[in-house]
């Protein structure tokens, strides 16, 4: 076993532009306090927050949380 020198953007992962990020990237500048994600393509919302969830921890975006009422998606500023 041994090492070799390598660039250090080959052991960054790249990840590609989603849908979730643009969303998440929209609600950071829009200034909103809270918002509701309408016309999702998921069967239930749980499923939706456990995504943007993810993706918030995925790419590092701050302050926002997602959750769910009465069957919606909410992305809610935390920093605010």
């Amino acid at each position: 076993m041994y090492l070799v020198m390598a660039d250090v953007s080959e052991a960054k992962m790249r990840y590609k532009r989603t849908k979730v990020l643009e969303i998440l990237e929209q609600f950071k500048k829009s200034g909103f306090e809270c918002a509701r994600v309408v016309d999702h393509n998921y069967s239930e919302a749980r499923s939706g927050v456990t995504t943007f969830r993810k993706a918030i921890q995925r790419f590092g975006i701050n302050g926002v949380e997602a959750c769910c009422r009465n069957n919606e998606i909410y992305l809610v500023r935390v920093d605010v």
